[in-house]
C-alpha cells in the first residue's frame, strides 16, 4: 500500500453551487422567516409609533425670459439671464440665509417647535426622549422652555427652516420648484407659497432699489457736471479778458515781423563779424609793416593816394595816421552795428514774449473750450439718462412669477410600502446571511469528498451517527439490528479493510483518531463484532491504557477485570487468563488499566513485540483501539506493528488542521494509512447544512435508504 501526500487546498465543497445554495436556504427557511418577521415587526413599529409623518408642498415659479420695463434703461437695470448659471444662482438665493430669515420673521416660525431648536421636543423613543421621561418619573418635573429674545429665537430657527426648504429647477425649462417639507400639510403649503411671494417681492425690491440708487447717483452726477460747466466757463472768460487776446491775423503779422527782425539781426551779426575780422587783420598788418596789404585791405582812395605819393610805408606819418583813422572808423562802424543789433534784439524779445503769451493764452482757451464741450456733452447725456430713469419709479416688475401655488402637502415620509418592502428584503438578507454564516463558520469536516481533499487519503468508510446513546446497549443494538444503516456501514468498512490486500488480509488492525470524542472506540467494537460474524477469531484490545474506554461497552465476570494488557506485558499473567471471552458476541476482549508506567514506554518495550507475535498465532484478526494521535504518542508506537491503520474522523468534530496534523504525525514515522473513516454522520444536520441526501448522508437518510435499512 502506498501513501498519498496531504493536500493543503480547500475542498470542492467549500464552494456552494446554486443547487446546494438554494437547498441550504430552504433548510434555513425558519431562520429566514424569523428574521423577516422581526424586521417586519420593527418596520411596523417604526411606521406607527416612532416615525413622524412628513408632508411636502411645492410651489412652481416661471422665469420671464424678456425684460418687461416700459422704458428701456438696460444699462441701468437689466433683466435676469436665462443661462444655467443664472438659474442656479437664483436657486441659491431662494435657499439663502437672508431669504430664510425673512421667511422666519414674516411667518413667525420661531414660535413653532418644529423649527426652533430651543423649544423643540426630542423625537419619541429617541435617547433624549427616554432620558427626559426617566427624569420626569424620578423628579416629577416637566422640561422648561428656555427664555429667548426674538432675535435669538429667529437665529435658532433659521437652520431647521433651511433644511425644510428645497429649490430645484425643472430640466430644460425656465421653471423653478420650491418644495417645503414639514409635519403639517397646510403648514407646508403656506410656507412654500409665502417663500415664493417673498422671493418675487425681493426681486421687485431689488430693482426698485437699483432704480433709486441710479436716480440718486445720476442726480448727483448731473449737479456736479452743471457746477463744473459754470466754473469752467467762468475760468474761460477770465482767461480771455486777462490775456487781451488779438486776432489770428495779428498773430500772423507778429510772426512775420519776428522773422524779419531775426533776419536783420543775423545780417548785422555777419557784418559785425566781417568788420571785426578786418580790424584785427589791419592791426596785425600795421604791427607787422604790411603797407601794401593795408592799402588793398581798406581800398581807401586817400590811403591809396598817400601810398602813391609817399609810398606805402608805415614809417610815413601820413600813411600811419590814415591807417589809424581807417581802423578807428571801422571800430566806430562796428559799434554802430552792435548798437543796432541790440535794439533789434530787444525788439524781437519783446515781440516773441508777446507772441508766446498770446499763443499760450490761445492754447489754454482752446483746451478750456474743449473741456467745456466734453462736460456739456456728458452733462446732457446724464441729464437724459436721469429723465429716463426717473420714469421707471413704480414701473418695475419681477423677473419671475408664480405659475402654480402649492396645494395641501402630500405625505412623503414615512413611506410605509417602501419601508415594509425594504424590511422584508432586509430580513431575508439577514436570514440568508445567518444561514450562510452558520454554514461557513463550521470548520469541521462534513463530507467524504471533503475528507479526501483534506487528508489526501481514500475514504474507506462513512458511518452514520449511532441511534443508541448508551454504550452498554451498543452491542445489543448491532446484534438485533444487523440490517441497520450503522451495521451496513460497518460491514462496508470491513469489506474495504479486508479487501485492501485480498491475498494477505490484515491481521492487526489499529484504529486511532486525531482528538478524543470522534467515536473511534465505537468503530473498533463494531468492526470487531462484524469480523467475528465471519467466523473469524477476533480479539479486541483496549490500547487506551489511560482511560480504559472498553469497560463502558462490556460487562465482565467478577475478578476477570483484574487482568489486563498491562498485567500481561509486566509478566504478572498470561494471555489466556487476561482475555475476557464473550461467547454471545463471538469476540475476545482484552481490557486495560491505568499504570504507573508510561503507556508509550509499555508499547515500545520488547515484551510488547513478543506479545503481538503471540497474538498473531492465536487470532485471525486483532482490532487495536489506541488513543488519539494528537493527545499522546501511543498510537504512533503501536502503528509499527499494525497491518492496517484506520484513521477515524468525527463528522463536524475535529478541525481540518487537526486532522492534517494527526495524519502528519503518523506519516512522519513512515506509517502508511490504510484509509480514513468519516464517523458519526448526522443525517438531519447534514440536510440543514445544505448537503442534501445524496452520498454524503446515505446511511443517515431515511429517504435514501428507505427499503434497505432497518434502523
Amino acid at each position: 500500500m502506498t501513501d498519498t501526500a496531504l493536500t493543503q487546498q480547500g475542498t470542492p465543497d467549500d464552494e456552494l453551487d446554486l443547487t446546494r445554495l438554494l437547498a441550504l436556504v430552504w433548510r434555513g427557511k425558519w431562520i429566514i422567516l424569523a428574521c423577516i418577521a422581526v424586521a417586519f415587526a420593527l418596520a411596523t413599529f417604526y411606521i406607527r409609533e416612532v416615525a413622524v409623518p412628513r408632508y411636502a408642498a411645492t410651489t412652481r415659479l416661471v422665469i420671464e425670459a424678456q425684460d418687461r420695463n416700459v422704458v428701456d434703461i438696460e444699462s441701468v437695470v437689466s433683466g435676469m439671464s436665462t443661462s444655467t448659471t443664472s438659474i442656479n444662482t437664483e436657486l441659491s438665493i431662494i435657499t439663502s440665509r437672508g431669504m430664510i430669515e425673512k421667511l422666519v420673521r414674516d411667518l413667525e416660525l420661531y414660535k413653532d417647535p418644529e423649527f426652533n431648536n430651543a423649544i423643540a421636543q426630542p423625537p419619541r423613543y429617541s435617547r433624549g426622549w427616554i432620558r427626559q421621561q426617566i427624569r420626569a418619573l424620578i423628579t416629577g418635573e416637566t422640561p422648561q422652555v428656555p427664555d429667548q429674545t426674538v432675535e435669538e429665537a429667529v437665529q435658532s430657527s433659521i437652520g431647521r427652516t433651511a433644511r425644510a426648504v428645497r429649490a430645484t429647477s425643472v430640466s430644460s425649462t425656465l421653471l423653478i420648484d420650491i418644495t417645503v417639507t414639514t409635519e403639517n400639510r397646510r403648514k407646508s403649503a403656506v410656507i412654500a407659497n409665502r417663500l415664493a411671494e417673498l422671493y418675487i417681492d425681493a426681486q421687485v425690491e431689488n430693482k426698485f432699489n437699483a432704480v433709486e440708487y441710479a436716480i440718486e447717483w445720476l442726480t448727483e452726477r448731473v449737479t456736479e457736471l452743471e457746477r463744473e460747466l459754470r466754473d469752467r466757463q467762468s475760468q474761460l472768460d477770465e482767461v480771455r479778458s486777462g490775456a487781451s487776446l488779438v486776432g489770428q491775423e495779428t498773430l500772423e503779422q507778429m510772426t512775420i515781423r519776428s522773422v524779419e527782425l531775426r533776419n536783420r539781426i543775423q545780417n548785422l551779426s555777419s557784418s559785425i563779424e566781417e568788420r571785426q575780422a578786418r580790424i584785427a587783420r589791419a592791426k596785425t598788418l600795421r604791427d607787422t609793416g604790411g603797407g601794401e596789404e593795408l592799402v588793398d585791405l581798406f581800398d581807401d582812395r586817400t590811403l591809396s593816394a598817400i601810398s602813391a605819393d609817399a609810398g606805402a610805408e608805415l614809417g610815413n606819418e601820413r600813411f600811419s595816421d590814415r591807417v589809424d583813422l581807417l581802423i578807428a572808423q571801422e571800430e566806430q562802424g562796428v559799434a554802430r552795428l552792435i548798437s543796432q543789433r541790440d535794439v533789434f534784439q530787444e525788439s524781437i524779445e519783446r515781440l516773441n514774449a508777446e507772441l508766446s503769451q498770446q499763443t499760450e493764452a490761445l492754447k489754454q482757451v482752446e483746451e478750456m473750450s474743449r473741456n467745456i464741450q466734453a462736460s456739456q456733452t456728458l452733462y446732457e447725456t446724464f441729464l437724459s439718462r436721469l429723465k429716463e430713469t426717473s420714469l421707471q419709479i413704480g414701473l418695475q416688475q419681477a423677473d419671475s412669477r408664480i405659475l402654480s401655488e402649492a396645494p395641501s402637502g402630500r405625505q412623503v415620509a414615512p413611506q410605509a410600502r417602501r419601508l415594509t418592502a425594504l424590511s422584508i428584503v432586509f430580513g431575508f438578507l439577514v436570514g440568508v446571511g445567518l444561514v450562510l454564516l452558520r454554514q461557513f463558520t463550521q470548520r469541521g469536516i462534513k463530507t467524504g469528498s471533503e475528507l479526501e481533499a483534506v487528508t489526501g487519503q481514500n475514504v474507506i468508510g462513512q458511518i452514520p451517527l449511532s441511534p443508541v446513546k448508551d454504550r452498554m446497549k451498543m452491542i445489543e443494538y448491532l446484534r438485533n439490528k444487523p440490517t441497520s444503516a450503522m451495521a451496513e456501514a460497518i460491514r462496508n468498512l470491513r469489506t474495504s479493510v479486508t479487501l485492501a490486500n485480498p491475498k494477505n488480509p490484515p491481521q492487526l488492525i489499529m484504529i486511532t483518531s486525531s482528538i478524543p470524542g470522534e467515536g473511534k472506540t465505537t468503530v473498533a467494537v463494531s468492526l470487531a463484532l462484524n469480523l467475528a460474524g465471519l467466523g473469524k477469531r477476533v480479539l479486541l484490545i483496549d490500547g487506551d491504557i489511560r482511560r480504559n474506554t472498553l469497560s463502558q461497552y462490556f460487562h465482565s465476570e467478577s475478578g476477570v477485570e483484574q487482568h489486563n494488557i498491562v498485567n500481561i506485558l509486566e509478566g504478572d499473567t498470561n494471555i489466556s487468563d487476561a482475555v475476557l471471552r464473550l461467547p454471545e458476541t463471538g469476540i475476545d476482549v482484552l481490557m486495560s488499566e491505568k499504570s504507573d508506567t508510561n503507556a508509550a514506554d509499555i508499547f515500545a518495550s520488547e515484551a510488547f513485540g513478543r506479545f503481538v507475535g503471540d497474538l498473531r498465532d492465536r487470532y485471525d484478526h486483532i482490532v487495536f483501539d489506541t488513543p488519539p494521535v494528537l493527545a499522546v504518542p501511543d498510537a504512533r508506537v503501536v502503528a509499527r506493528f499494525a497491518d492496517a491503520v484506520l484513521f477515524i474522523v468525527g463528522w463536524n468534530k475535529a478541525h481540518r488542521e487537526q486532522v492534517r496534523e494527526g495524519i502528519q504525525e503518523l506519516r512522519s514515522l513512515g506509517i502508511t494509512l490504510t484509509g480514513v473513516v468519516l464517523n458519526q454522520i448526522d443525517g438531519k444536520k447534514m440536510g440543514r447544512y445544505g448537503y442534501g441526501y445524496g452520498g454524503y448522508s446515505k446511511y443517515g437518510s431515511r429517504k435514501y435508504g428507505q427499503g434497505y435499512y432497518d434502523n
